[in-house]
């Protein structure tokens, strides 16, 4: 495994990531590797893009809509007092 050396950190940054892995139960350098890994993964725009259609099925599904409420039919129920959530 390779190694990456990063200079120049502040100390009061140092110590918000040192606090950071205590409260998660790692080492600095376990918290380091993780948030770095956890950081490439959110540019990777086939996983995102994965991930949303994941999410958009999901509220489908719970919803039993194929797409978002009607904000038209919405605002029009609620002046006639027959709004439903």
């Amino acid at each position: 495994m390779k190694q990456v050396l990063v200079r120049g950190v502040e100390p009061e940054l140092l110590e918000r990531l040192k606090a950071i892995a205590k409260r998660r139960g790692r080492s600095l350098q376990a918290e380091l590797r993780e948030m770095m890994a956890t950081h490439a993964a959110m540019h990777d725009r086939s996983r995102a893009a994965a991930e949303a259609t994941r999410i958009r099925a999901a509220i489908s599904k719970a919803s039993g809509r194929t797409r978002g409420p009607d904000s038209t039919e919405m605002l029009r129920e609620l002046r006639e007092g027959r709004w439903s959530r």
